[in-house]
């Protein structure tokens, strides 16, 4: 198994087990390889959203959302979008995204 997908598992692992600094650390040396993957700015949003921490949790949304943008994949960067609705109907934001 490559090392990106044996980072992405122990992050998913932490994850679900609820070990969310854990997992937000694994999910981090992801985001120094070359070609990250978007979905990886939408899981660490989910992950800081489950801390509690709604607005690192959006910054992580926008970034996924600009990134699934960027390789056109709008059907992903919409979904986020009305993910960040649903957590925050007041995120008025999102309609700008």
């Amino acid at each position: 198994m490559s090392e990106i997908l044996s980072i992405r598992k122990r992050a998913h692992e932490y994850a679900q087990a609820g070990d969310l600094d854990n997992a937000l650390e694994e999910y981090r040396k992801l985001l120094k390889e070359e070609d990250v993957d978007p979905n990886i700015y939408n899981l660490m949003g989910d992950v800081h959203f489950k801390k509690g921490d709604e607005q690192s949790a959006f910054r992580q949304y926008e970034e996924a959302v600009r990134k699934y943008g960027k390789e056109d994949l709008y059907s992903n960067a919409i979904a986020v979008c009305r993910k960040m609705l649903r957590l925050n109907p007041d995120f008025i934001d999102a309609n700008l995204l």
